[in-house]
């Protein structure tokens, strides 16, 4: 199956969160002997040796600090002052982004190691509540057809929540804001728009799967740039990473 039909989204809010529930627990069982699992490593200790490992396991979460990163790399504006101190805990409010550490991170000290990165059901609802604010965010930036490119997170700070999209960004958001009906102009904006967010990290098979349910979908203007955007962003090989 492919990882988009976990993250297809007008039911996006209760399937993708339904399916990413059996996926984690898929996760979790196949996971029991990978590097770094508490199997393996009890199964070591006992065998005399020492395993200090600070790398994500495969398939863990990417961690709030790598989602922060991507985000600010390819969507904020660089020549922005104000996007350095971006960050999904800050936007996300204090009830949600004080519990940022239960979402995939990396404690402190010498030998520092990656923590509750095995996808569950807790962490996968908080993404999508984190993840939620960011697409609902870039949406709304649809007024009367256009996108003005300025970001605003009702939920931070007051002096940490307003950003800019990068400046090619605004151009391509505005038109999606209007999708237009034209096949091949229509293709061009939504392959542009992928690549914007989720790169090369995705299969092909995935980004058609993206577009087709993007194409099938009957919302239009901010409720259709929602959906696409948060879709991605739920996407799981932008979740995990490699």
């Amino acid at each position: 199956m492919l990882a988009n039909d976990f993250c297809r989204t007008r039911s996006w809010g209760l399937l993708t969160l339904a399916a990413w529930t059996a996926l984690a627990l898929a996760c979790g069982s196949a996971k029991s002997d990978a590097p770094g699992s508490e199997a393996l490593t009890s199964r070591r200790r006992q065998e005399g040796l020492t395993l200090v490992s600070s790398a994500r396991s495969p398939g863990e979460l990417r961690g709030v600090e790598a989602l922060s990163a991507m985000i600010r790399d390819r969507l904020l504006d660089p020549a922005d002052e104000r996007t350095p101190a971006f960050s999904l805990g800050m936007t996300a409010g204090a009830s949600l982004g004080n519990l940022t550490g239960l979402l995939g991170a990396y404690d402190g000290g010498d030998n520092a190691q990656f923590r509750n990165g095995e996808p569950n059901p807790f962490n996968l609802l908080a993404w999508h509540r984190l993840l939620d604010g960011v697409a609902a965010t870039i949406a709304d930036g649809c007024a009367g057809g256009e996108a003005s490119g300025a970001l605003t997170f009702p939920r931070a700070p007051a002096a940490q929540r307003s950003f800019r999209l990068r400046p090619d960004l605004v151009t391509l958001v505005a038109s999606l804001c209007a999708l237009p009906d034209g096949a091949g102009e229509r293709a061009q904006l939504l392959s542009a728009y992928w690549l914007a967010v989720v790169g090369y990290e995705a299969p092909f098979a995935e980004y058609e799967a993206w577009r087709d349910e993007t194409d099938a979908d009957p919302a239009t203007g901010r409720e259709r740039l929602y959906g696409m955007t948060l879709a991605m962003l739920m996407n799981p090989y932008v979740l995990l990473g490699n």
